[in-house]
C-alpha cells in the first residue's frame, strides 16, 4: 500500500466522477487519487504470488484479478488506465519478489503444503 500511495500522490489523478458529474459511483469514492488502482495492484500481486505456489490456478487467479479491477471501473471509481497501471505495478512487484530467496523458499513451502493437502506431487 505505501508504494501505491506514493504513485497516487505523485500523479494525483482525479476520479472519473470529478470530471464527469453524470457518473454516479455505485460505491463510496475513495478520498485519494485514482492512479494507479490499488485494488488492481493488490489483486494482481496476490494472483501472481499464489500462482507461483499453485501454477495450475494461474489463469483462474489472473482472471479473478482482472474482474475485480474492471468492477472498480464499472463502479465508477477508476479509469481503465488506472487498472492497467495497477497490473503493471503488480508485475514489477512480482518480478522483484521472485529474486528474493526468502520469497522463493516460502513459495516452495506453500507449493508442498498445497500438494499435500490435495494429494498431489509438489513437483
Amino acid at each position: 500500500e505505501p508504494l501505491v500511495m506514493k504513485f497516487k500522490f505523485r500523479f494525483n489523478r482525479v476520479r472519473p466522477s470529478f470530471l464527469l458529474p453524470d457518473i454516479e459511483p455505485t460505491i463510496e469514492i475513495p478520498n485519494h487519487a485514482a492512479y494507479p488502482s490499488a485494488h488492481s495492484t493488490a489483486c494482481f500481486t496476490y494472483a501472481y504470488a499464489i500462482s507461483d505456489a499453485v501454477p495450475g490456478k494461474r489463469d483462474e487467479l489472473l482472471s479473478s484479478a482482472q474482474t475485480i479491477a474492471q468492477n472498480r471501473e464499472i463502479a465508477g471509481v477508476h479509469y481503465p488506465s488506472d487498472s492497467r497501471a495497477g497490473k503493471e505495478l503488480a508485475i514489477q512487484i512480482h518480478q522483484h519478489l521472485t529474486k528474493d530467496p526468502v520469497y522463493l523458499q516460502m513459495v516452495e513451502e506453500a507449493r508442498a503444503e498445497y500438494a499435500t493437502a490435495n494429494g498431489e506431487s509438489a513437483n
